[in-house]
């Protein structure tokens, strides 16, 4: 089971676009949250 998931979460990114469609939206979110620097930020519930 390891093994399976740990391919296709190396492979997720890359197949499904996700960091060419959301890396703008993620980063204005990001300004808009204006996290202090060492924050952590939490992605809950997103998919």
């Amino acid at each position: 089971m390891r093994d399976r998931y740990g391919l296709a979460g190396r492979l997720y990114d890359v197949v499904s676009l996700e960091p060419l469609l959301y890396r703008r939206p993620r980063a204005r979110l990001l300004e808009l949250l204006g996290p202090l620097p060492g924050a952590t930020v939490v992605d809950i519930g997103c998919g």
